[in-house]
Formats: structure tokens, sequence, C-alpha cells
């Protein structure tokens, strides 16, 4: 639907990878929900197969014990194969944030689509085309 297509777009705008040196679609976030709803804009809208999704939990190096239940979770939230985790990515630095005991924490989930530099193209032209509208 349209929506979708606006609402992948902006998130895509707000949450993906946009380094010069990027030249594939790449997503990040902690929020199981809107990681769900980035998928679904991929699957639906730009006809990415699930098994062209790679996957990598980064995490404090202070929850380097939990990754295998934080790739559980993500594996089985999202419905894709823990074949598709790569490597995790631990941040070396004094844990601050302290998380409320009612917020479940899964470290954030990085996904990339392999062999989608046209679509990464395609939405940086579309993130330019939204912006036209705040002129």
């Amino acid at each position: 639907t349209r929506e979708l297509f606006l609402v992948g777009v902006m998130l895509y705008w707000t949450e993906g990878f946009k380094h010069k040196k990027e030249n594939a679609l790449g997503f990040s976030n902690s929020d199981p929900r809107l990681v769900k709803v980035y998928l679904l804009w991929l699957k639906r809208c730009l006809k990415v197969k699930m098994e062209d999704l790679r996957l990598r939990v980064t995490a404090n190096i202070s929850l380097k014990d939990s990754v295998g239940k934080f790739e559980d979770f993500w594996s089985k939230f999202l419905g894709v194969s823990k074949s598709q985790f790569g490597k995790p990515f631990f941040q070396n630095s004094i844990q601050k944030k302290r998380y409320p005991v009612d917020k479940v924490y899964y470290g954030v989930l990085r996904v990339y689509v392999r062999r989608s530099s046209s679509l990464f193209k395609k939405t940086r032209g579309w993130m330019i085309g939204l912006s036209k509208v705040a002129r």
C-alpha cells in the first residue's frame, strides 16, 4: 500500500544507513516492532526476499553473555533463520544506560540487504522526493 511505502521510506530516512561509503540498504534499531515494520516494507514494497537479509546484533560488551538470547529473540520475533546472523558487534564502553525493569532489551539489530545497491539508490531518491514536501 501507499501508506506502507511512505512509512518505509521515512523509517529508512530516520534509521537507515546513509554514510557516503554505503551502497546497500542497511537499518538498525532496538525496537522490535519498528524493525518488523521495516522488514514488512522491504518484503511488500521492495520485493526483497527474506533470505537476502543479513542480521547482526550490537550490544555493550557487558551484555556479551546475553547475545545468544538476543539472537534467539530476534530470530523468533521476525521469523528469520538464525543462520542469517553474523558475528555480533560489541561496544567496548562503560554501560551507563539503565533500562527500566519493565523494559526488555535485546540489543540493537542491524539489518543489511544483500545485493541491494539499486534499491539503495532508489530509496535515496525517494528520500529526496519526500524532502521537497518541506520546502
